[in-house]
């Protein structure tokens, strides 16, 4: 008997043990995902979901920060941020001079344009600045210290050619830009549906109080059809069933899972995940990046303005693999890329990511020699 109460004592003990180990190296209980994909999408399952009111779909349907939001409530809306992207977002919003328009800029009317070439410059959070440690060293600034040069940044976090293509109906005409360029981002700026800008409706990410839920379900495109979630509910619960203690039918599992990483983690080896249903849209499935290029390239032609289309490489791919990708989805229209970029010592470390100062600098030397004539298009 006394063997047999320390066989179940030393199993016991192993058990514990193995339950510390893991939760030590960042597994949670109730979480099937592994650490690393936690910290990479970093995501929270709180007991209710909402939309917080930073981010805001405006009337052209373009996702801009919210000039009114109340910053008391950033804590409590983005508590679902590790530390260092709650960092981040705090840094690149709060502490930049964003202006009527709600751009990281100074007001568009007020620029000393006497004897200036005018370059509007659009793209995502790159664009911004985010990540530079100062907002006065961003590209976009440096580039608008140039002499002879007077920028406009209408750079607009998270978004893609849909928008930039909006933003260049909307303001070539106002700006009348000499130059425009389009900062293409190689990781998120393809659009693979003919994607339609609704006033106040969330053109592509639903910034949740429990991370940032994409509308297109990425993990069921295929070669014919891509799924969109109808709303944030429908993408948060999607990833809430799939990934957590929530898609288990069994109620004694569900109720282990949420307190165990052991449980959790033999559920995921045994069971997988899950594949939940959810209220959704399917459409066709189709690279059209190029479309709204050469929409972008009309406008600019009409307008006298000339168009450069520069790709900032994502400091990972090899630009050979690149330039091939480029090319297939732009439909041959010409681009410049950057080239020397290096992912250890020019860009923030994930779950970051951006240029870091240095990464900045570079970059807008690199465009600076385009709009000297130094580099060849692609």
């Amino acid at each position: 008997m006394s063997y047999i109460r320390y066989l179940l004592f030393v199993f016991a003990s192993v058990l514990i043990l193995i339950e510390v180990v893991l939760r030590t190296i960042g597994y949670k209980p109730g979480i099937l995902m592994p650490p690393q994909q936690i910290n990479k999408i970093s995501l929270n399952f709180p007991d209710s979901i909402y939309l917080p009111t930073l981010f805001k779909a405006d009337s052209n349907g373009i996702m801009m920060i919210d000039r009114k939001y109340n910053t008391a409530n950033f804590d409590h809306d983005f508590d679902h941020f590790n530390t260092t992207l709650k960092r981040m977002v705090k840094r690149n919003v709060f502490h930049v001079p964003i202006n009527s328009n709600g751009f990281q800029d100074s007001e568009f009317s007020l620029k000393d344009t006497t004897c200036k070439k005018k370059i509007m410059l659009l793209g995502d959070s790159f664009t911004w600045g985010y990540s530079a440690d100062s907002i006065q060293h961003s590209f976009a600034n440096l580039l608008g210290n140039e002499d002879g040069i007077v920028t406009y940044n209408l750079g607009v976090p998270g978004s893609d050619v849909a928008t930039y293509l909006k933003l260049t109906q909307l303001y070539v005409p106002i700006i009348k830009p000499d130059y425009l360029i389009v900062n293409f981002y190689f990781s998120n700026d393809f659009l693979y549906y003919r994607k339609k800008l609704i006033p106040f409706v969330y053109p592509d990410l639903y910034p949740t109080n429990a991370g940032g839920f994409y509308k297109m379900n990425y993990e069921t495109v295929d070669d014919d059809s891509i799924e969109l979630f109808d709303t944030y509910i429908d993408a948060y619960n999607y990833t809430a069933e799939k990934f957590t203690w929530r898609g288990e039918q069994n109620s004694q599992l569900r109720f282990a899972m949420q307190y165990s990483v052991l449980v959790t983690q033999l559920v995921r080896i045994t069971k997988g995940y899950y594949h939940p249903r959810v209220n959704s849209t399917f459409v066709p499935h189709i690279d059209c990046t190029a479309e709204y290029i050469w929409q972008i390239d009309s406008i600019c032609r009409a307008s006298h303005t000339e168009f450069i289309l520069a790709v900032i490489n994502n400091g990972k791919d090899d630009n050979e693999l690149i330039i091939k990708k480029c090319r297939a989805s732009f439909g041959n229209h010409p681009f410049y890329i950057t080239d020397g970029m290096n992912k250890q010592r020019d860009y923030v470390p994930s779950p970051d990511g951006h240029f870091n100062t240095l990464g900045h600098k570079k970059y807008e030397h690199f465009l600076l020699r385009i709009l000297k004539g130094e580099e060849k298009e692609k």
